[in-house]
């Protein structure tokens, strides 16, 4: 499951999706995997795809399609990063 929180500027959700992560985590015993990105904290690149890939890989296990994926993402952004 996917979820996308939109709202203004100091609206909250921030310190909502916190909390419903530690909820979560909390209610499955630590057993469900929650990876939690905030855009705007990793919005120091140029292309969100690199930090996005770099959440999901430090959260879930290792594997051919997510080591693809990360390959694919910094060798995608490489030729921008020189410009």
């Amino acid at each position: 499951m996917v979820v996308a929180l939109d709202g203004k500027w100091a609206t909250g959700k921030t310190h909502f999706l916190r909390r419903w992560v530690s909820a979560h985590r909390n209610e499955n015993m630590g057993k469900g995997n929650v990876i939690y990105y905030d855009a705007f904290a990793n919005d120091y690149q140029s292309d969100p795809l690199i930090s996005l890939v770099c959440a999901l890989s430090e959260k879930t296990p290792e594997s051919d399609a997510l080591r693809k994926l990360k390959n694919f993402a910094f060798n995608a952004v490489q030729p921008l990063a020189r410009r």
